[in-house]
């Protein structure tokens, strides 16, 4: 995901505590960052971001550097209507990454280009290393990209360590989460 970043794009992050959305926020900027060594702290908590610099198409044909924001919203009351603005306002010129996103949707502050990640530790092995991840994309668009990324993985086969999961499988697995409702049968 990190190889096809645009302006816009927002990765909201959600799910249980220990899920696993730090480490993959911090797995995603050194990515995008083209820097493996990068050090990325953790935000802190609240509207002000860190800030990393990757590469992406920052106009419809332009390539370039695009600012990446990472933010963790967590435990936060919800700001006032000219704060909401203002990080609405970060969305569209830059690639945001949205530790606890779900509290945006409440705000009404929710990316309109975003992909939701939920990340949720298998009930069956709390202890273990074992998580779910489901990828749910919010517009056309990242439904046409998360399609690429389902067929390069079908044709290449996924990482080690990533298991893909049926329509069916999936779909049981992940009643009962908000955003997921619609989605299963």
């Amino acid at each position: 995901m990190a190889a096809d970043l645009r302006a816009g794009d927002a990765f909201c992050l959600k799910g249980d505590a220990g899920g696993g959305k730090s480490t993959w926020a911090r797995a995603f900027i050194r990515s995008a960052a083209q820097d493996q060594g990068l050090a990325v702290a953790p935000p802190p908590q609240g509207l002000r971001p860190n800030e990393y610099s990757g590469h992406g198409l920052v106009e419809p044909a332009e390539f370039g550097e695009l600012p990446i924001l990472h933010y963790d919203v967590g435990n936060l009351s919800r700001p006032s209507d000219a704060d909401c603005e203002v990080i609405a306002g970060t969305f569209p010129r830059s690639v945001s990454v949205i530790e606890w996103a779900e509290n945006l949707r409440e705000w009404g502050a929710a990316p309109e280009q975003r992909l939701a990640i939920y990340f949720r530790r298998l009930p069956s092995q709390p202890d273990a290393d074992v998580r779910l991840v489901t990828v749910m994309p919010h517009t056309g668009a990242w439904e046409v990209r998360v399609g690429l990324l389902q067929a390069n993985l079908a044709i290449s086969g996924p990482p080690a360590g990533l298991m893909m999961l049926s329509d069916d499988m999936a779909a049981q697995l992940t009643a009962g989460m908000p955003e997921c409702l619609a989605f299963a049968t």
